[in-house]
């Protein structure tokens, strides 16, 4: 019997694509479990889903051992803070024209 602990849940703004196309991103789940289909046995999982009303409901699930997951959240880290600061210094030029 798996015990995977707590459920991370996050509300989500932004879209993903599938084979069939774009959907709108609403939630997403982070969690401990014991894989399907990985090369491991059990790491972290992470669940994005599509629960708008009356659509056939999307569910995109990555399982990733620790590594890859603390190098992924890394890369989507750094990328944010490059944005943020590209963002920041976007306004100060707009500001000071």
């Amino acid at each position: 019997m798996c015990e995977f602990g707590k459920v991370a849940r996050v509300s989500l703004l932004g879209s993903g694509k599938t084979a069939a196309g774009w959907f709108t991103l609403q939630t997403a789940q982070v969690y401990h479990d014991h894989f399907y289909k990985a090369q491991v046995k059990e790491g972290i999982v992470v669940d994005v889903l599509d629960a708008t009303p009356g659509a056939s409901p999307v569910h995109v699930s990555l399982e990733l051992d620790n590594a890859s997951a603390r190098e992924l959240a890394k890369a989507i880290l750094e990328t944010v803070d490059t944005l943020d600061a590209k963002q920041a210094e976007t306004a100060r030029r707009l500001a000071a024209s």
